[in-house]
């Protein structure tokens, strides 16, 4: 659920884990921090939104919980490797 708001050092502590061992835990199990796990399954649930050429990049900005397109087009295109613009532009019409 990316959308979700997780405080991964209280998820830690109910596990009775340090967020420290926690986040090592996670990520030799996902080859990923919990953070940028989490980022990249936004980034995978934006660039699903994006297909739907009805939504408006600063629609799927919003919706991801970003209030600035410009600083989720910068994250989108960090992540994805094109902009959103761009990766809209290469999918089948």
């Amino acid at each position: 659920k990316p959308l979700k708001e997780y405080d991964f050092e209280a998820i830690a502590e109910k596990q009775g884990l340090s967020y420290g061992h926690f986040r090592r835990l996670f990520r030799d199990f996902s080859g990923r921090s919990p953070k940028a796990y989490l980022l990249q399954a936004k980034m995978r649930l934006a660039a699903e939104m994006l297909a739907d050429p009805k939504l408006q990049i600063k629609e799927v900005a919003l919706a991801l919980g970003y209030n600035d397109p410009a600083q989720f087009t910068k994250m989108f295109k960090s992540r994805m490797g094109v902009s959103p613009e761009d990766y809209r532009r290469c999918l089948p019409q």
